[in-house]
């Protein structure tokens, strides 16, 4: 919904995460400036300058952050579940995949991130189950079905609300339906992981002779999981471990070219990929 007056949005560049923002690559507040609220986003640097993020999709998604923001009464935006505001914002940046590879790869189990619909303390974690709900919306009700949810939010409407109008069914029947597509989307994506799992605890063991062949292994049988990069780095690290330093530098170098905008392990591969070469 476009903003029915200009507004001043402001766009801030920082080298260093300060702690009061957390872990965020980027972040939207309102500001007052010159007596009237003003959208403002901070950028952190360090993470595009790596790697970590792709720059464009975190612009789009702290930009739907700042226009909703910018059209909505602040309380009202301020009482929005985190679990709206992150999945819509996901969504529209088109970068959901991103995060659920991102997410299913920093962790073990994948039912982890079966987390439900947060209202509060919203950590990465429960993102990709945030978005996988517009993303079930908009399957289920075709293009457009998010846009129309949003409107209505915006207009006022509660969000479960929203939602009930959108599938014309009730919020209880909603949610159970949901954790279904979840599951089975998180665990489609994850083929493997038990494997992952148990290579991950030999690792942890500092058994690294044992841990190398079963991370080649997942990558060999599974090379589609979300797992198979993973698996290439942290047969790497072993190999680093083991004093293999050649081997090592070059699986590192390889895995963090595949890890970059989608990994959070991606600074430790360039990290050990130079100390191999050191």
């Amino acid at each position: 919904m476009a903003p029915k007056r200009r507004s001043n949005l402001h766009l801030y560049f920082a080298d260093t995460n300060l702690k009061k923002w957390g872990k965020d690559h980027a972040t939207t507040y309102t500001a007052r400036i010159d007596g009237k609220a003003a959208p403002s986003i901070v950028f952190f640097v360090e993470y595009f300058i790596t790697g970590r993020s792709p720059f464009d999709t975190v612009l789009h998604h702290e930009l739907v952050h700042a226009a909703m923001r910018d059209v909505m009464d602040p309380e009202a935006y301020a009482k929005l579940p985190r679990w709206f505001r992150e999945g819509v914002a996901l969504f529209a940046a088109d970068e959901g995949e991103r995060h659920l590879r991102s997410e299913l790869t920093a962790r073990e189990d994948p039912a982890l991130l079966i987390t439900g619909l947060k209202d509060k303390d919203l950590n990465f974690e429960a993102y990709p189950y945030a978005y996988l709900a517009f993303e079930y919306l908009e399957k289920g009700g075709g293009e457009g079905t998010v846009r129309k949810l949003t409107a209505s939010v915006i207009g006022g409407s509660p969000p479960r609300d929203a939602v009930e109008e959108q599938t014309g069914g009730a919020w209880e029947d909603f949610e159970k339906e949901l954790a279904l597509y979840a599951r089975t989307r998180i665990l489609s994506m994850a083929q493997g992981w038990e494997l992952h799992k148990e290579a991950r605890t030999l690792y942890a063991q500092e058994k690294y002779e044992k841990a190398e062949p079963l991370f080649r292994d997942l990558s060999r049988k599974h090379p589609d999981s979300v797992y198979a990069t993973t698996a290439g780095y942290f047969a790497s690290r072993c190999q680093f471990r083991l004093k293999k330093y050649a081997e090592a530098a070059s699986g590192l170098v390889a895995a963090a070219e595949q890890m970059r905008g989608e990994s959070s392990f991606l600074d430790d591969a360039l990290y050990f990929a130079g100390q191999s070469l050191f």
